[in-house]
């Protein structure tokens, strides 16, 4: 009885031992669970670690090109709102600009009304009589500036003041009318002298190089400006001392005076004539001048030692500017007479805005122009170059 009862409580034993060992695993195995999902988190961090590191390196070119482009754009941006402002200053300006035209308009039609307000019959020298009238003014341009004026004439055989180009008067009509007072027959440095105690800008003419005349070209090296006194053939004047052209001069001979004259003023830039009634008036021996004239740079004025003077005709066959005196100051020595036509020329020269006369260096001549200052009221006395584009 008692080896059956050890035996059992033996196998007891054993079962209980057996049943301790299983329990231990189980709780080793309730462990493992938390370790995994441990190493499972870290394995996750590092895999999201790498791929965002390689993301970085990857796009970090392209994220660095679009931060620049980015930039480039704000520059361009300043740039257009720059260029847009300096758009907005011209258009500013050009409004400024268009404003002070329309009141250069309302000056030029005051200038036309002063115009209408005062004609007057006025004469150009002792022989020929002027008189004119403004028949109608034409209406302004887009450019503010006046385009055509029509002048009416009620004798025909004065047409010296209406040769003019009427429709560039008004365009470059200055505030002030200007006077050319030209002296001619300068030859020496007396007469230069004289003329510059007289506080003018008076424009000397001066002879060409001569035996009698040698220093003109010495002479002319000093002056400012100054133009040339070209001897041509009269009616009834001869000189046999002064280099005179013949209107039966072939072009070959007038072209080798006139090369001479170049050669001995380079600087000059006009030709008048002295004396030369015969010549002018004949129509072919102008044709050779002025050719000759053109060929050597001159621009030829006309001294209207004739009425019928064929210069006009020959030069709008040519295209070309003519211009004229428009009064002879001293025909006479007498200090009246050359203050009477020394008025005359100022008068041409308000109504029309400028003028031509010519004068000679006398004693008298001289002592008028010096004492001038009240006759010549409200004109300017100017170089003849300096109303060279009013023709």
């Amino acid at each position: 009885m008692k080896k059956n009862s050890n035996k059992k409580i033996g196998q007891g034993s054993k079962k209980r031992f057996g049943s301790n060992k299983k329990s231990s695993k189980t709780k080793n195995n309730s462990n493992r669970p938390f370790l995994g999902l441990f190493i499972l988190l870290i394995m996750c961090f590092c895999a999201g670690f790498f791929t965002y590191k390689g993301l970085d390196f990857v796009f970090k070119d392209s994220v660095d090109k679009k931060s620049e482009l980015t930039n480039l754009a704000n520059i361009e941006i300043k740039e257009s709102n720059n260029a847009r402002n300096l758009n907005l200053q011209k258009n500013r300006s050009n409004l400024e600009n268009k404003s002070e035209n329309l009141k250069e308009k309302n000056n030029y039609q005051e200038v036309v009304a002063s115009i209408n307000k005062n004609k007057e019959d006025i004469s150009i020298n002792s022989d020929l009589k002027l008189d004119y009238s403004l028949t109608k003014i034409s209406k302004i341009n887009s450019d503010e500036s006046f385009k055509n004026i029509k002048v009416s004439k009620e004798n025909s055989q004065n047409t010296q003041y209406f040769t003019h180009n009427y429709t560039q008067i008004e365009k470059f009509r200055d505030k002030i009318p200007k006077l050319v007072i030209i002296i001619d027959d300068v030859a020496s440095y007396e007469h230069i002298n004289e003329i510059k105690k007289i506080n003018l800008k008076l424009t000397p003419s001066l002879m060409p190089a001569s035996k009698d005349f040698p220093n003109t070209p010495k002479i002319a090296k000093n002056l400012e400006f100054y133009m040339i006194h070209l001897p041509l053939e009269a009616l009834n004047y001869n000189s046999n001392s002064i280099k005179t052209l013949k209107a039966n001069d072939s072009f070959e001979e007038i072209s080798k005076e006139i090369y001479k004259i170049r050669k001995d003023f380079p600087n000059a830039k006009f030709i008048n004539n002295h004396t030369g009634s015969k010549f002018t008036s004949n129509k072919k021996a102008v044709i050779k001048l002025l050719n000759a004239l053109d060929k050597y740079g001159f621009i030829f004025i006309d001294s209207k030692t004739i009425s019928n003077s064929k210069v006009e005709e020959v030069l709008k066959s040519k295209n070309q500017k003519y211009i004229f005196r428009d009064v002879f100051l001293d025909n006479t020595q007498n200090l009246k007479d050359i203050e009477n036509e020394l008025k005359k020329a100022v008068q041409i020269a308000k109504k029309r805005g400028f003028a031509i006369a010519i004068g000679h260096p006398k004693k008298q001549t001289l002592k008028v122009l010096r004492n001038s200052g009240d006759i010549l009221k409200g004109v300017e006395v100017v170089y003849l170059r300096d109303i060279y584009e009013k023709y």
